[in-house]
């Protein structure tokens, strides 16, 4: 399969906590980056919530969230088990299926 680079910006600082959070849970950037990719393509929706600052409220964005939030339940109701989490971690780590 064809590989292909995404560039994001973020501050040094937080690049490099996000290194050592990785290296503490057994991945690198490129694995983690993986992972959250192939959950929001195979749950079609951000896998965290995302909402306004505290105190303000944008009727519109909470809308639009709660319908996407209904649609991707409708396509995956129950989400990753434990078991299916770590299969992907085992798989992201060495490249093809677990053993």
């Amino acid at each position: 399969m064809t590989q292909a680079t995404i560039a994001a910006k973020v501050t040094y600082e937080e690049k490099k906590q996000f290194e050592e959070f990785c290296s503490q849970v057994g991945l690198n950037t490129s694995v983690a980056i993986n992972i959250f990719v192939k959950k929001v393509l195979r749950e079609k929706k951000i896998p965290f919530e995302i909402s306004t600052a505290a105190g303000a409220s944008d009727i519109s964005l909470m809308e639009a969230l709660a319908a996407g939030r209904r649609e991707a339940l409708k396509q995956n109701p129950g989400g990753l088990s434990l078991p299916e989490i770590n299969e992907e971690i085992r798989k992201a780590r060495y490249g093809k299926e677990a053993v």
